[in-house]
């Protein structure tokens, strides 16, 4: 699978890019934003680290995904809301909600 990402540490709002070309499981439950968040975060421990960010905290680091190449519909946390300056979720099963610069908007 190949996932194009963007993702920023937490509080810094400074935007990063990443790419992940490698095997991703089928089973994650929190979304394939937190599961690529939690593919890297190991690999940015240092990086956490001099930010003085807890690299076991799970909101250390939030990750966007920009597109992916699988096969099947993929689905994300809420937590790209914090990552995104614009988040429309309409889904066919609730009320549409719009996301801006992380907080909801009464539609």
């Amino acid at each position: 699978m190949i996932v194009s990402f963007i993702y920023r540490f937490k509080n810094d709002q400074t935007i990063h890019y990443g790419k992940y070309i490698g095997y991703i499981t089928n089973d994650y439950e929190e979304g394939l934003d937190r599961e690529i968040a939690s593919l890297i975060t190991p690999l940015l421990r240092k990086e956490l680290e001099s930010r003085n960010i807890d690299p076991e905290d799970s909101s250390s680091l939030v990750v966007g995904v920009l597109g992916s190449n699988r096969e099947i519909a993929d689905y994300f946390s809420e937590t790209e809301k914090d990552v995104f300056d614009l988040l429309y979720c309409n889904w066919s099963n609730q009320p549409p909600e719009l996301f801006l610069n992380g907080h909801l908007v009464k539609l």
